[in-house]
């Protein structure tokens, strides 16, 4: 699971730079604000991402580990 979290981390930090990047090229915002502020909305956003996802694996597990009869 921990390699999960790094990854799904790792590629929300990504998606935020390309975005801040695209945010300070348009000039809509200054270049320092748009690369902190995306990077840390999509590293947050991945955070929660993984959060659900792991979730429901365990929810998954948890459903399997218990017996129709009790």
């Amino acid at each position: 699971m921990s390699s999960l979290k790094y990854g799904i981390f790792l590629v929300g930090l990504a998606i935020g730079f390309i975005v801040g990047d695209v945010l300070a090229v348009a000039g809509t915002v200054t270049d320092w604000v748009a690369y902190i502020s995306m990077i840390f909305l999509f590293g947050g956003v991945s955070l929660l991402v993984f959060y659900l996802i792991a979730r429901k694996i365990s929810k998954s597990i948890d459903n399997q580990l218990v017996t129709p009869g009790s």
